[in-house]
């Protein structure tokens, strides 16, 4: 077993909604203070497990047991979702990275299509109502993803303007300068589309002033600017940290997700694992959690490759951990 047994949580009552202030549980920090001091005492040359030290601990505590286990059973999570008007200027559109590294992983990808979202600029993403489903779905993705037995969920994002509405969302959350978090546009042929860098721009600045006298609540900036994506995946935070379940994020729709999951259950961020940090906007956010990247790759492959490319690294630490510290066989 990957984690120490723990009694199913009662399933969240059929209908009951999503809102600010729900209970979660957290991860076992005695456990995870357990494996640090374990670590240290190993008989290893030099620094030992560097940074991937926190990786360590980080996976005791969700497991509930100092000496946790690698993942053996992971699934992709892959957003969908389109988004209209400024948003999605000069996107390219597909996943083949990300196909890629799953299939050689042997890790199942499950394709999940948000709804679409209004351009941002001029009217509100998504509905009151269609924030609540999101979330609502997006929870039982998780649920059914722990009851199937799947210890690490992944999360992906292919949708055109996902990323541009998660600068927008995160430059709400925290009054960051939007310009700052926004990543330059790829062209083909390896250049860069400044015309659409512009257009984005003007649309996340437009949304924010439409939206300057808004509460600043999760359900209020997923519905004006958020849209289907990020509002799937913050329901998917909330739903994995409710089943004790780890997420492994590194893409700005992801960490924007677990900022606007901070105002619902604060609890769901103790449960993300950031795996690269390549983009300016996860750079921000993850500062604003206090998630530190467990590599350094900086790849811009498009959302959940940089996880899938760190997930045989981190599975390794795991591993390794695990022997070095099991007592020795008998002869």
């Amino acid at each position: 077993a990957t984690r120490a047994p723990v009694a199913p949580p009662p399933a969240r009552p059929a209908g009951r909604p999503i809102e600010p202030g729900m209970d979660l549980p957290l991860p076992d920090e005695s456990a995870a203070e357990l494996a640090r001091t374990r670590l240290a005492e190993l008989a290893v040359p030099g620094p030992g497990f560097g940074s991937l030290a926190d990786v360590v601990a980080f996976a005791a505590g969700t497991q509930g047991r100092p000496d946790p286990a690698p993942w053996q059973s992971v699934l992709v999570l892959l957003m969908h979702g389109e988004y209209a008007g400024g948003a999605a200027a000069g996107a390219l559109r597909g996943s083949g990275p990300l196909d890629i590294l799953a299939a050689d992983s042997g890790v199942p990808v499950r394709a999940v299509e948000a709804p679409a979202a209004r351009p941002f600029e001029i009217e509100d993403s998504l509905t009151g109502p269609e924030v609540d489903s999101a979330l609502a779905e997006g929870w039982q993705l998780a649920e059914d993803a722990a009851d199937s037995g799947v210890d690490l969920l992944v999360i992906g994002a292919a949708g055109t303007g996902a990323e541009t509405a998660a600068v927008a969302v995160t430059a709400a959350l925290t009054g960051a300068e939007p310009v700052g978090l926004l990543d330059r546009v790829p062209a083909p042929g390896g250049r860069y589309d400044d015309a659409a860098w512009m257009t984005r721009c003007a649309a996340v600045r437009d949304g924010l002033h439409r939206t300057r006298s808004r509460p600043r609540g999760a359900h209020n900036l997923l519905a004006a600017l958020g849209g289907g994506s990020i509002s799937i995946v913050t329901g998917v935070l909330l739903g994995a940290a409710y089943r004790r379940t780890p997420v492994l994020l590194d893409g700005p729709v992801g960490t924007t997700a677990a900022l606007t999951s901070r105002d619902l259950g604060g609890q769901a961020r103790h449960w993300c694992l950031l795996a690269d940090s390549g983009h300016p906007t996860v750079r921000h956010a993850s500062g604003v959690l206090g998630l530190t990247p467990a590599l350094n790759l900086r790849l811009g492959l498009g959302e959940g490759v940089g996880a899938l490319a760190a997930l045989p690294v981190l599975r390794g630490a795991l591993g390794v951990s695990a022997a070095l510290g099991a007592p020795p066989r008998r002869r």
